[in-house]
C-alpha cells in the first residue's frame, strides 16, 4: 500500500446530535442553533428580544450547571466526524445530518 493512500484524508460529516453524546473521533465542533428569545412585556404581549442565530464553534450549552463528565457533547450541538462514525450515529439514531 503506498503512503498516499495511508495518509489521505478522511471523509467527515457534519452531524446534529440528537441525544448527548461522547463521539470516538472528534474532528470539530461546527456550533449550534440558538433559539430566539421570546418574553413578555408589561401589556402581556410577547416580543422577540433577541433573535435565532447560529452560534459557531461553540458547544450546545448544558441545561443545569455541574452536568456530564469529560468529552460529552449536549444534544443539540452540530459536530464534524469521520464517515463511519457518522453512519453509525445515524444507525443509532444519536444524529442526523446536518445540511
Amino acid at each position: 500500500m503506498s503512503t498516499d493512500a495511508l495518509n489521505a484524508p478522511t471523509k467527515t460529516v457534519a452531524m446534529e446530535l440528537k441525544r448527548h453524546y461522547v463521539p470516538h473521533n472528534l474532528v470539530s465542533i461546527v456550533g449550534y442553533q440558538k433559539p430566539a428569545r421570546i418574553v413578555k412585556n408589561a401589556g402581556g404581549e410577547k416580543v422577540e428580544v433577541e433573535p435565532a442565530r447560529f452560534v459557531e464553534g461553540e458547544m450546545f450549552p448544558p441545561v443545569f450547571a455541574g452536568v456530564g463528565f469529560d468529552n460529552k457533547i449536549w444534544a443539540g450541538t452540530v459536530i464534524e466526524v469521520p464517515e463511519a462514525e457518522a453512519k453509525d450515529m445515524r444507525q443509532k439514531g444519536i444524529a442526523e445530518a446536518y445540511l
